[in-house]
């Protein structure tokens, strides 16, 4: 036998040995680990969400986090107007209250990429969705440590109101991750 023939028959026992009985790998491990969370409140959270402006308000009592009461609170006047789209300013800030450790976190509404979220609002006599969306003077897509974006509100009424586009949930979910 020459020597080719031998290096073939000996590469030819290797691979089918390792086919036949398996390479040794493999597939799952199960390991335990420890894992620590704290939970804090909105305004001393690694994420902090605060109402800014007349209309949004601190719900720290409730689920919510912050609610937007847009209407005739404090004023004479009984809301706002029919037919109309009405830019209520900044009504939320988020602010990335981590040190630099943390590293950057970046935001967004939950479900959307675009950068904004409709939302209908039920129960009045006319079609209103309220748009929220970050300010677009500020890059939301990473927030470093100690800065943050503002949320600002754009509340479409009557004919302006595009109900086919809002979600029809009473709330907005808003996502961070680490960058």
């Amino acid at each position: 036998m020459n020597r080719r023939q031998a290096l073939i028959g000996i590469g030819s026992l290797a691979v089918g040995s390792g086919a036949a009985l398996g390479s040794g790998a493999f597939t799952s491990v199960e390991a335990n680990r420890s894992v620590d969370v704290s939970v804090a409140s909105d305004s001393s959270a690694l994420l902090g969400i605060s109402p800014s402006g007349p209309y949004a308000e601190d719900s720290s009592s409730s689920d919510e986090a912050v609610t937007l009461s847009i209407g005739s609170a404090g004023s004479n006047a009984d809301g706002i107007n029919d037919d109309a789209i009405t830019n209520l300013g900044d009504v939320l800030t988020l602010t990335n209250q981590g040190d630099s450790s943390e590293g950057a976190v970046s935001v967004s509404f939950q479900n959307e990429s675009s950068g904004t979220v409709a939302v209908e609002i039920t129960g009045n006599d006319v079609d209103t969705v309220i748009e929220l969306s970050f300010d677009s003077n500020v890059d939301e897509s990473s927030l470093s440590a100690g800065s943050g974006v503002d949320v600002i509100a754009t509340v479409n009424t009557g004919s302006q109101a595009d109900v086919s586009n809002a979600d029809t949930e009473d709330s907005v979910t808003i996502v961070a991750n680490s960058v």
